[in-house]
């Protein structure tokens, strides 16, 4: 029986109780009192109570005033009682801001390179998303090389099943790599087709793929979760493997 149910019942009972304790003669019918615990709501109850009701003197009045208020009162409480109870499943979020760090190994040169960066998603509809990123990494085996890079597109994501949507995304990145005198960037497309899924409740898992359009094209493997400590407040940590490189990131997520 659901908590509304409840207190509409409840209501009736403190209606009936306090009509007999003040001598009202026409409420005495228990027919009456089961109709009234059917009727929808608390309003329905006390409209039932005024229309059937007269009351006789001054001070009875007071009193009934007083039972009226106090059932309309809580009437919000059963409402919001009712709603709470329902509750919401939770589902892939995409309004966000990341912060993380970053380490990420270069497949042909073995080279190490650690960074920090962040990013984020916001909504343009129901399905649309914009998202951008940038990240700066140093090179722990030559002192003096850093790549600093740029991302940034929108993604389109619709429902597979219940809590699980695919995600696609597209986009370009702005990778510039600095040495000791030289430097030099490139800008690629990016493409991406990710599942994403809450059917874990707090952890939010996505796994997929992003292939860029480097001159010898590369695509990651990308495997990723986010541990949502609250609504607004989560951990993240992501591994994206390819050819070219492999990276590890973990940092904290806001949900905006």
């Amino acid at each position: 029986m659901s908590s509304a149910r409840i207190t509409t019942m409840f209501l009736g009972c403190c209606a009936e109780a306090l009509a007999e304790s003040i001598n009202i003669r026409r409420l005495r019918m228990e027919r009456g009192y089961a109709q009234a615990f059917g009727l929808r709501s608390g309003i329905d109850i006390l409209g039932a109570l005024r229309a059937s009701v007269r009351v006789n003197s001054q001070g009875e009045e007071i009193k009934m005033k007083t039972a009226v208020l106090l059932s309309i009162a809580l009437l919000p409480a059963c409402a919001s009682s009712s709603v709470g109870s329902t509750g919401g499943e939770p589902v892939p979020s995409y309004e966000y801001a990341d912060i993380f760090q970053v380490n990420r190994d270069d497949s042909g040169a073995g080279d190490n390179w650690v960074g920090y960066g962040a990013s984020g998603s916001i909504r343009v509809d129901d399905h649309l998303r914009l998202f951008g990123e940038f990240r700066s990494v140093v090179n722990d085996d030559s002192p003096g090389n850093d790549i600093d890079v740029l991302a940034a597109g929108f993604g389109y994501h619709l429902p597979l099943f219940k809590q699980t949507d695919l995600v696609l995304d597209l986009g370009f990145i702005d990778e510039e790599n600095e040495a000791p005198g030289s430097a030099e960037s490139s800008t690629v497309l990016q493409m991406g087709a990710h599942v994403r899924t809450r059917l874990l409740g707090p952890v939010e898992l996505e796994l997929g793929l992003t292939h860029y359009s480097y001159g010898d094209p590369d695509t990651d493997f990308d495997l990723g979760a986010v541990y949502h400590l609250s609504d607004s407040f989560g951990l993240a940590v992501s591994l994206a493997d390819g050819e070219r490189r492999s990276a590890l990131r973990f940092g904290a997520r806001l949900n905006l």
